[in-house]
């Protein structure tokens, strides 16, 4: 979801395209998705208090980032009816929110996976899901591109129904921080 619209060339040459961005404008609309990304990914891991707060941390997170994407979506649909002046303020904000949800959850989301899949070692876990998104986004970008003027709305539905899985099915497992009791015949031989 986050590589669909980080891409400089993405913004610049299919979804916003009548809004004629020159390279530097288009390069603002990037810097802000990736600067709010890095900074909230920062603060967030600097005040998180622990996995239990994963799930709460992690859901927000996916629905900032699924309403920054309507924004975009209307802010796309919209932009022949609007003013430059007014649309590409509003497209460095949105853009802004997009990346501190979408790039800011990271670094949870990786600790919430390692503290799922304890006992298999965090390098494993990690890679393989880092892996598997990296291949999901590459996928979604090609798509999305393909979509043209609609590439917001390709990664809009992709993100609300990743968004709607992980508000009704996602629950964090505590299984780093609060292993079951080592007379657990399933975990005795993993614990010992």
């Amino acid at each position: 979801m986050a590589r669909c619209i980080s891409n400089p060339f993405y913004s610049k040459a299919s979804a916003l395209e009548s809004l004629s961005l020159s390279d530097h404008e288009a390069a603002w609309t990037n810097f802000s998705f990736i600067i709010c990304g890095v900074l909230t990914g920062l603060t967030v891991g600097y005040f998180n208090r622990g996995p239990q707060h994963f799930s709460m941390i992690l859901k927000a997170m996916f629905v900032v980032t699924s309403l920054a994407l309507v924004a975009l979506n209307i802010l796309t649909l919209a932009q022949g009816r609007m003013h430059k002046a007014t649309l590409y303020p509003l497209l460095v904000v949105f853009m802004g929110l997009c990346g501190a949800s979408s790039l800011g959850f990271i670094g949870v989301a990786l600790s919430a996976v390692v503290e799922s899949t304890y006992p298999v070692a965090g390098e494993y876990s990690g890679f393989l899901v880092e892996w598997w998104l990296q291949i999901f986004a590459a996928v979604l970008t090609q798509v999305a591109t393909l979509a043209g003027a609609y590439a917001f709305v390709v990664c809009g539905i992709a993100t609300w129904l990743t968004t709607a899985l992980m508000l009704l099915l996602y629950r964090q497992e505590l299984r780093k921080t609060d292993p079951p009791p080592a007379a657990d015949a399933e975990w005795a031989p993993l614990i010992n």
